[in-house]
């Protein structure tokens, strides 16, 4: 059977379990209602929903094996207080079908409503066909008269591909600005999308076209509208609607119906996080989540994955639910940064503690002749050592991004493998590696205890061989960038990116020999004082930067404001001189010699204003890797500044370990951009250059 019978037998036991819920909410009774065992209130509407889609859908499948996977069960009702009540819900399942011409004789007893209801007892899984029901989504709504849903959607082998969904008390027309009280007329509306078909909504109660429906194309936080659920207060909503800058109230809404609501634009924001770590049911999101997702939307946990239904009943994940645009989902990144800035710390400390007693011995060239040091593979321990913690909220935090930061949840794209490490020769130095990245774990009271052996660093380093690629989500990392600098004690960086859809959407920078007051006009070298900085950004938020130290706040950072060539200053790295430089600071009329910094710290130089120029042409036609541009790049646009190629055109990170061009790099402020593509455009013709 086709996904577009499938989905039309979906839509028909939807909107006959909303007629369902229609008619018990005209004469609500006080029977009607009672609490479950865990507390949570439930109605006939509830037994009678489940009971009503699993007919419908048995009888409309035919021979297809139907799995349902849903909130009810026939435990309370089959008990002898209840016959009354289980009476009453088998008479409205009766009628609720009979309404339908094609059921209009179709007999039913108690027995088969309770063996419908029962019928949603499947478990779910990662393979086959499995439909996801609530039946009611939302019963306090229901029981005061307010929004709620009925949520239907079906899942293959792990991934939801289609939902539908009822919102029986939601307005037709989109309510965007207003607080989505029930209008008296044209309210009513049922939802459905599938994959890569978008999401459509029709009336509920009229024959009328399906209209294809989009998530808000808002990209200001400060006029998004922030939807949440009729709970107790939850303190991080607040904080991240602060964060965001969002100025309005949250509109509170039960059931999935904020998700319907949220694909055509009604608001921009949803979050579910909750007080106490629960398992979150696939019922409560399965419809809404691919609803949202096929109309441009994104729903994912507070770490950026997409939501797993694949393990049963309830979602692998204890974090807390995003839903919003893809213009806003960089904004919300809260989580992924704060392990970020975490994970890059650490790395900082690591390096640093290998940098104060480095040995010749602990420096070597890797078979492309480039430099390497028991850091550059040292680091990425830092980051992806699965850890334990339980001493505080910020430890608890951690570790549960640690968990989703595993090799098997992670895409990373990294600098270094093992291959040399693996010779035979290498064991003290592996087991040098091994012990520095022990103690910079135990130097963290979150990671104290945790066993590491020497096959532990091995496969930590190699789960940085991730292509990465322009869909899904990549964290780049460059674990030392600048190993020269580093062997020298002079500059060096440790970057760290998140890449979403082939676009840099977070970076973190750690910079440990670089001044936290600007220095860069007078020389490279480091002050024994106030020295060490991590620069972080996010798409939309800007850039900061604090001690590495961690003993200052954030202080967010601008460019250069300095308009005047005569006294630009201009960064370039460590290497032979590359004459297309000096041709072009000529052109530009700089006098002043560049100064010269190793690694992704130029970008970080750059991003508060200690120069304004960095250009990057080599020679030979080099392949620029992603993880040495990544971190700067998001680090210096979200300060007002600009990284392009030659043409003017934004770097392309989507195509795997390298950059999409060979037109060499600029980075500079807005201001000056137009001057420098001029003096390069006339360089590169000038010297016959060709990239």
């Amino acid at each position: 059977m086709s996904y577009d019978e499938m989905l039309s037998a979906a839509k028909k036991a939807v909107s006959l379990a909303a007629r369902l819920s229609n008619e018990v909410r005209k004469s609500l009774l006080v029977s009607d209602v009672w609490n479950k065992s865990d507390d949570s209130p439930v109605t006939v509407a509830d037994y009678g929903s489940q009971a009503v889609v699993s007919l419908v859908l048995e009888r409309e499948l035919l021979n297809e094996p139907v799995s349902l996977v849903a909130e009810e069960d026939s435990g309370e009702l089959r008990k002898i207080a209840a016959e009354t009540v289980l009476a009453r819900i088998t008479e409205l399942v009766k009628d609720t079908l009979a309404s339908d011409e094609s059921y209009a004789a179709s007999p039913l007893s108690s027995d088969d409503v309770l063996n419908a209801i029962d019928r949603g007892k499947s478990e779910g899984g990662p393979m086959g066909r499995h439909w996801i029901l609530d039946p009611i989504g939302g019963t306090r709504g229901f029981i005061r008269g307010e929004q709620y849903a009925i949520g239907l959607a079906l899942l293959v082998d792990g991934k939801v591909v289609l939902g539908v969904m009822a919102c029986p008390k939601l307005p037709l027309a989109s309510t965007a600005g207003n607080t989505l009280k029930s209008l008296p007329e044209k309210v009513g509306c049922l939802f459905y999308g599938s994959v890569g078909n978008g999401t459509y909504v029709q009336s509920l109660s009229v024959d009328s076209p399906p209209v294809k429906v989009e998530v808000s194309s808002i990209d200001d936080p400060a006029k998004a509208s922030f939807f949440e659920s009729y709970h107790t207060p939850v303190p991080i909503h607040n904080t991240i609607a602060t964060k965001l800058g969002i100025k309005e109230s949250p509109i509170k809404i039960n059931s999935q119906t904020k998700y319907a609501a949220l694909s055509r634009g009604d608001g921009e924001v949803y979050l579910r996080f909750t007080r106490k770590a629960r398992p979150e049911s696939i019922w409560n999101h399965a419809a809404g989540s691919i609803i949202v997702s096929e109309a441009g939307g994104k729903v994912t946990d507070a770490a950026g994955n997409p939501l797993d239904f694949s393990k049963g009943k309830y979602l692998d994940y204890k974090r807390g639910i995003v839903v919003t645009t893809q213009k806003l989902l960089p904004r919300l990144l809260i989580a992924e940064l704060v392990a970020a800035k975490k994970a890059v710390s650490l790395a900082a400390r690591l390096s640093q503690e290998v940098q104060k007693t480095l040995l010749q011995s602990q420096v070597w060239k890797k078979s492309d002749r480039s430099p390497v040091t028991a850091a550059d593979y040292g680091l990425y321990l830092a980051i992806y050592i699965p850890v334990n913690s339980t001493s505080s909220s910020q430890a608890v935090v951690s570790l549960v991004l640690e968990r989703e930061l595993q090799p098997d949840k992670l895409s990373l794209v990294a600098e270094e493998e093992t291959g040399d490490l693996r010779k035979k020769g290498s064991e003290l130095f592996l087991e040098g590696i091994t012990t520095l990245v022990k103690d910079t774990l135990a130097s963290e009271e979150s990671y104290t205890g945790s066993p590491l052996s020497t096959d532990d660093v091995l496969n930590a380093i190699d789960c940085g061989k991730s292509e990465g690629g322009s869909s899904g989500s990549h964290w780049v990392l460059d674990p030392i960038d600048g190993t020269r600098g580093f062997v020298r004690g002079e500059q060096y960086a440790v970057g760290l990116a998140l890449l979403v859809e082939g676009k840099v959407v977070l970076g973190v920078m750690a910079c440990p020999n670089l001044p936290l007051a600007s220095a860069i006009c007078v020389t490279d070298k480091s002050s024994q004082e106030d020295v060490g900085c991590l620069f972080f950004a996010t798409t939309g938020s800007g850039t900061y930067v604090q001690s590495l130290k961690g003993n200052s706040l954030p202080q967010k950072v601008r460019v250069s404001s300095n308009e005047n060539l005569d006294e630009a200053k201009f960064l370039e790295s460590y290497h032979k001189p590359i004459p297309i430089h000096g041709t072009i600071a000529k052109k530009l009329g700089i006098k002043a010699l560049p100064v010269r910094l190793d690694s992704q710290a130029k970008y970080a130089a750059l991003s508060r204003g200690d120069a304004e120029i960095y250009l990057r042409f080599t020679l030979n036609g080099y392949r620029e890797c992603i993880w040495d541009h990544a971190a700067g790049s998001i680090i210096t646009t979200e300060a007002g500044g600009v990284v392009c190629d030659a043409t003017g055109k934004s770097l392309d990170f989507s195509k795997g370990k390298y950059l999409a061009h060979k037109t060499g790099i600029i980075v500079t402020t807005m201001k000056l951009k137009p001057w420098i593509l001029k003096a390069v455009r006339e360089s590169i013709e000038e010297e016959n250059l060709y990239f």
